[in-house]
């Protein structure tokens, strides 16, 4: 790695781990020329090199097109699963306002304005969804890695007790939608969107993080926004998209979103838990040498988050 480095830094440099990501080891590099930042991915997963090239992919989307607040790529080796880009200034932010959202969605909007022609050139986002039925699919892969040999035996009661009665809860109560509707996998999404990957410095708003972005629909981008319980964003706040054309879908297919929602929400029970998945665990050891699984806080968490789920999907509705 620090042969990749002194290949594309000027030496002397200092390498310092940054704290945060949760599958690939990220460093701050310093030298007499500034700052970048050197991201490493897990090379033992089989998809690395997807992921790697992915971010590559996306960055130099938004590079080529002048968009100002990502990072640019300074170098990258897939096969080594590194990847080399300029410094971001900011700070997370930890209380997400309405204006905040605002001037994350203006993002993904002036993305796909900018980027309108060479979307073509780009493969789908992980786990892209086509139709509402892929929602249910994302769940339903979910809950078979849950069932391989291994898994905690309280984890997979909290799964047979709890969560699975509600999937099948809300696809009873809107059983009557038509889950064959499309929902326009034609935008070009950083996929894993939300304010676990945006760092704010004065009024505006940096982006990072695309190892999944691609084309997706932007139904499963603001199902996951809002969704996301790492820094969670005011449920209230999506009325902003109502004067974004671009998300028109939330208002004119609104019971038909809120089912999405509903049904992202679940799958996020299932991101929450799969530190309980043993290729998981691994990954998530070595993007963070101090993490520690801590089955009970774990498990208290995605009961917390499940609790939740009526009342969130109430507020959305109301505001819809």
């Amino acid at each position: 790695m620090k042969g990749f480095v002194h290949q594309h830094v000027v030496a002397p440099f200092e390498l310092q781990a940054l704290s945060g990501g949760a599958n690939s080891r990220v460093y701050c590099v310093r030298s007499a020329c500034g700052q970048y930042i050197l991201k490493q991915f897990f090379t033992r997963s089989e998809d690395y090199k997807e992921k790697c090239l992915r971010e590559l992919n996306f960055l130099n989307m938004l590079m080529r097109k002048g968009m100002p607040n990502t990072a640019k790529v300074i170098a990258h080796d897939i096969e080594l699963g590194l990847l080399l880009t300029t410094h971001l200034s900011g700070e997370k932010i930890t209380s997400p306002t309405a204006e905040n959202v605002k001037k994350a969605f203006e993002f993904i909007v002036d993305c796909n304005q900018t980027c309108a022609q060479p979307l073509r050139s780009l493969p789908q986002a992980k786990d892209a969804v086509t139709t509402l039925r892929d929602f249910i699919t994302l769940v339903e892969n979910r809950i078979a890695a849950t069932e391989q040999s291994g898994i905690s035996p309280a984890y997979q009661r909290l799964v047979n007790t709890k969560i699975k009665p509600l999937f099948a809860d809300i696809l009873t109560t809107h059983s009557q939608l038509n889950w064959e509707q499309s929902v326009n996998c034609v935008h070009l999404s950083p996929s894993d969107f939300g304010f676990h990957n945006i760092l704010q410095a004065q009024d505006t708003l940096y982006f990072f993080d695309f190892e999944y972005a691609g084309i997706d629909s932007l139904w499963k981008l603001t199902a996951d926004f809002f969704a996301q319980p790492q820094i969670p964003a005011p449920i209230e706040s999506i009325s902003v998209l109502k004067d974004m054309p671009l998300f028109g879908f939330i208002s004119e297919f609104k019971e038909e979103f809120i089912f999405a929602y509903q049904l992202t929400r679940i799958k996020w029970c299932f991101i929450i838990g799969s530190c309980f998945i043993t290729q998981v665990q691994k990954r998530r050891a070595f993007a963070d040498k101090g993490n520690v699984l801590d089955e009970h806080q774990t498990i208290k968490t995605i009961e917390h988050y499940l609790a939740q789920t009526a009342q969130h999907v109430q507020l959305m509705t109301k505001q819809l």
